[in-house]
């Protein structure tokens, strides 16, 4: 790695490369009925992004205090988290129907989305 021209030049290992993609492992993925493969492949993601968030609402349920001093903190706590899995569903969507959900994940996307800033000149 070289720093030059206030960037970093980064040349990848091929050797290193080569080695973690042969340890890989293979997916295979069984169904029956009358889908085509994209379709199948597309369900199942979201079937899967479906239970990654059910996992966070997990997390965050088990980051929420005990002593939580009224009902309406919990209730509204959990209402942030289901209103977070509605917009990350929808946004899941929304890649599936401009084709970006087979170069990103949405944490890809959203990661991306991130390095968008605005500024006003005057």
């Amino acid at each position: 790695m070289k720093f030059v021209d206030g960037k970093f030049n980064v040349k990848p290992k091929q050797n290193a490369i080569t080695q973690r993609l042969n340890k890989m492992g293979k997916f295979i993925l069984l169904y029956q009925g009358d889908l085509d493969w994209i379709t199948c492949l597309t369900l199942y993601r979201q079937r899967d992004a479906v239970e990654k968030c059910i996992m966070t609402m997990k997390d965050f349920l088990g980051a929420l205090p005990l002593n939580v001093q009224k009902d309406e903190t919990s209730k509204g706590f959990l209402f942030i988290v289901f209103l977070g899995m509605i917009i990350r569903t929808k946004l899941h969507l929304m890649m599936n129907e401009n084709g970006l959900a087979k170069q990103f994940s949405v944490e890809k996307m959203l990661l991306e989305l991130e390095k968008i800033k605005k500024f006003q000149l005057q």
